[in-house]
């Protein structure tokens, strides 16, 4: 006991060095999932919060050099890793009021996100990049050569950043939740410092630590009075309400950020859609009638639902990335067990890279959205070509697009996109009381067969819109959110 106790102090820098490793990342995806619901999950928000968080960890490196050169010591890591643990104590504690506040202060979200990393994420990170250069000169300062220790120090603190994104990206997150997790890295860090010193500071992180449990019990309020269910899940934050519009019928609604609602039910009457696009997909089912339906984006599933009930003799394969929304879907939406509905639980490209090429479908519908931006590997000449080859010759591909109904580079791309692989391509406008400048519901409607193009649009009864040529959409070059902003 006394050998590995005395292996332990001699290994406690580079402990040190994993545990904060491992902090910075799982800080950095609980950080994303935090401003998520505010600010959606876009690319930009993502860029935001990584360049905030490596520009903080940057500012902490040179600062620590400094002040590591002045005298390092055992209790001025004590204090850095303390102060590190306090920042993510108020971080967890004030991010709702503080998000709130700047989402309704500024309009742009990429504004938006880039300030909110800087108020929440910006002070930790500063303090755990300080550790870096400080651990480093305190292991210096009893050893004769610097290359195998300097080099020990950085594989520890590697080896923790790949642990921690493994952790909290498979398990943790779901597990815990965003504030849990949060508040379990506040105490982490306090065990850490406590391997750095025992000595001063003790009522300091006697109250971090107090603050960091008591937040463990704590349940935080809902957005607004009308959440149901605030769940997190290894994919995505998925906030349920219930409203009722007309003070009889209540509505539940399933929502990943403010700018949307993903999935809206009926409670109690699964054969009404909410929404128009999902009965305009029905019109189509309706119209040809398939034996076989594959819908990419199954959400809380209920247009495949609703599919499945209506034509028992048919066959429903709804795809959704996330098990997650399966048992959601049934406690709040509806869904249930049928023997003609198969969920299969995979992102839509993958399934469709996998699906035998037989034109085994009669109608596609393609519903997946991340935020208001669709998955861009769904969206390219690659992955249409891989719809084409499991549609049936006369079947017909349905997309909900999100988009202005002109001048809109994103529509232009995906509709050229489409025309590469399709005879027939129709962009159809679903309320054209709307204005063509606002982003709205546009479907677009694919097929090789002229017929069944002319039947969809006697069918629909909505109006055409003209849609000029553009460059197709690729795995090497898709710039989804790009397009998306520029209209």
């Amino acid at each position: 006991m006394d050998k590995l106790l005395s292996r332990l102090r001699d290994y406690r820098l580079e402990l040190i060095a994993f545990g904060s490793g491992a902090v910075v990342m799982i800080f950095e995806l609980v950080g994303a999932r935090m401003v998520a619901p505010y600010f959606g999950t876009s690319l930009y928000v993502w860029t935001a919060i990584i360049g905030v968080i490596l520009g903080a960890l940057s500012v902490g490196y040179w600062y620590g050099g400094r002040l590591a050169d002045r005298g390092a010591t055992n209790e001025g890591l004590m204090k850095i890793i303390t102060l590190a643990a306090g920042c993510i104590v108020l971080t967890m504690f004030f991010q709702e009021p503080l998000l709130a506040a700047i989402a309704n202060t500024f309009s742009d979200s990429r504004v938006s996100a880039l300030i909110a990393s800087l108020i929440l994420f910006a002070p930790a990170a500063v303090f755990l990049g300080v550790v870096s250069p400080y651990v480093v000169r305190l292991k210096l300062a009893s050893l004769k050569t610097a290359g195998s220790a300097v080099g020990r120090l950085y594989a520890a603190g590697t080896f923790g950043s790949i642990a921690g994104t493994f952790l909290a990206g498979y398990w943790l997150i779901a597990l815990l939740g965003n504030r849990q997790l949060g508040l379990t890295l506040v105490i982490v860090l306090i065990i850490l410092s406590f391997v750095a010193s025992r000595r001063i500071w003790w009522v300091q992180r006697a109250v971090v630590l107090s603050v960091a449990i008591s937040g463990l019990f704590i349940t935080p309020a809902p957005l607004n009075a009308y959440v149901v269910s605030d769940t997190d899940s290894a994919y995505s934050r998925y906030i349920v309400t219930e409203t009722s519009p007309d003070g009889v019928t209540k509505v539940r609604a399933m929502a990943v950020d403010p700018f949307s609602t993903q999935s809206a039910a009926i409670v109690g009457n699964p054969d009404v859609l909410f929404f128009e696009y999902t009965q305009r997909f029905m019109d189509t089912v309706n119209m040809i009638k398939p034996e076989n339906v594959l819908v990419v984006g199954g959400g809380t599933f209920t247009f495949p639902l609703a599919v499945s009930r209506a034509y028992p003799e048919s066959n429903v394969t709804a795809v959704e990335i996330d098990p997650a929304l399966t048992p959601l879907a049934k406690e709040y939406f509806g869904l249930e067990d049928r023997r003609n509905l198969d969920i299969v639980n995979e992102d839509g490209r993958v399934y469709l890279n996998r699906a035998v090429s037989n034109g085994q479908f009669d109608a596609v519908y393609m519903d997946a959205f991340s935020s208001l931006t669709p998955p861009y590997q769904l969206t390219t000449t690659e992955a249409v070509g891989r719809l084409d080859a499991v549609t049936a010759d006369d079947g017909i591909i349905v997309v909900n697009l999100i988009a202005t109904a002109e001048k809109s580079p994103y529509l232009e791309a995906v509709v050229a996109t489409y025309r590469s692989h399709f005879q027939n391509v129709v962009v159809y406008q679903l309320s054209p009381s709307l204005p063509w400048s606002v982003s709205q519901n546009l479907l677009v409607v694919a097929t090789d067969d002229g017929n069944v193009i002319n039947h969809v649009s006697d069918s629909l009864e909505l109006p055409k819109l003209y849609v000029d040529d553009a460059s197709p959409l690729t795995d090497d070059h898709a710039p989804v959110e790009q397009l998306i902003n520029q209209q």
